[in-house]
């Protein structure tokens, strides 16, 4: 007597090539929700390409990104999700700061991702039970959602991926009863020892925060951003600094801060580039960041920047950290960030240019 398989086993038996997250986005990922509907592009955020794809080296367990808001890495870590769906099936839970959150990822994200690719709506199963907003069933997988605050939602499922999405809005305990809600559910990966991927995203609050505790005390390395100057060709880190606009002076003849409504308005901020000098505008920093590339950050053990994938095939680290600021973002413009900046200093307050 034979025994026979059904359709969610064929289709995670059948044989598929190998395939980069970030590649197989471009092929089969649908985006909804954006100001770029459609196919998925690579080209509109390329820094996520590595995150991606760093995620999926068999070694890597815990990916950790510390990122500014709106550069796209929840979409990102969809793209990957969506890409695990097809590729290395096996229980997937998100994790959200609260229900509403998780509810409308749900609805507007998660469950739009998988009916939009052909790729993926051919796992769902057909039963409208089965696209709940808590749990999508699959044919070879269920997907959970869940909050911070519920011990419920996070404890008693095995899972194989784990996405905690905006860590630093998490409550500190999930119950009075149960620990921080980050660790009740890393517990849920024990059974998944050897193959588990775990996501830790946030925009950072404060010092004491979770994800920068993440970056400091779990990520054995960290990976910045390197942009290649359209002028000189050199590379460099963008830092916050080399953001610069027009000085102004106030009535004792000292300078002040801009502005920073009217020079937003009057797009007058440039980057510098620390070799050459040269200001980019907007389109220079998008052409700077496009020819970008992730290096591993300096430290005193490691005196040297290494390139992003060399450096994961040959030390192999288990975690990894990336920090993903705004100025690298083409959603934002540099006159944004340095008036954002601005506000939060103090507008029109005595500062010492240098």
């Amino acid at each position: 007597m034979s025994a026979r398989l059904s359709e969610g086993e064929r289709l995670v038996l059948r044989r598929k090539k190998p395939i980069r997250p970030s590649k197989w986005s471009e092929r089969h990922r649908i985006v909804t929700t954006s100001s770029f509907p459609g196919p998925w592009r690579n080209d509109l955020t390329p820094y996520l390409v590595g995150v991606m794809d760093a995620g999926a080296l068999p070694f890597v367990r815990v990916v950790i990104v510390c990122k500014a808001p709106q550069v796209g890495v929840s979409e990102a870590v969809n793209n990957f999700e969506g890409n695990r769906i097809d590729r290395d099936p096996g229980p997937m839970l998100y994790v959200y700061p609260d229900r509403d959150t998780a509810r409308d990822n749900s609805k507007d994200r998660i469950l739009p991702m998988i009916t939009s690719s052909p790729r993926l709506r051919k796992y769902l199963t057909g039963y409208d039970d089965d696209e709940a907003s808590m749990r999508i069933r699959l044919k070879h997988m269920p997907l959970y959602l869940a909050w911070a605050g519920s011990a419920a939602r996070l404890g008693n499922k095995p899972i194989k991926h784990l996405v905690l999405d905006e860590v630093d809005k998490y409550p500190p305990h999930a119950s009075k009863r149960e620990t921080a809600p980050i660790r009740l559910a890393e517990k849920r990966v024990i059974t998944y020892q050897y193959d588990h991927k775990i996501w830790k995203i946030s925009t950072p609050t404060v010092e004491k925060g979770p994800i920068t505790q993440a970056m400091k005390t779990e990520a054995q390395v960290i990976f910045d951003f390197w942009v290649e100057c359209p002028k000189c060709g050199e590379y460099q880190p963008m830092i916050f600094d080399q953001i610069k606009w027009n000085k102004e002076t106030g009535e004792d003849g000292k300078p002040v801060h801009p502005d920073p409504k009217r020079m937003k308005g009057l797009k007058l901020a440039w980057y510098e580039c620390i070799h050459c000098g040269v200001h980019w505008d907007d389109g220079w920093r998008d052409k700077a960041v496009a020819a970008g590339e992730w290096r591993s950050r300096r430290t005193d053990g490691e005196p040297k920047s290494i390139e992003l994938m060399h450096y994961l095939t040959t030390r192999r680290p288990t975690a990894v950290g990336f920090h993903i600021p705004s100025w690298i973002s083409t959603f934002v413009s540099l006159d944004a960030v340095k008036a954002a900046r601005s506000v939060r200093v103090g507008p029109r307050q005595p500062v010492n240019f240098s």
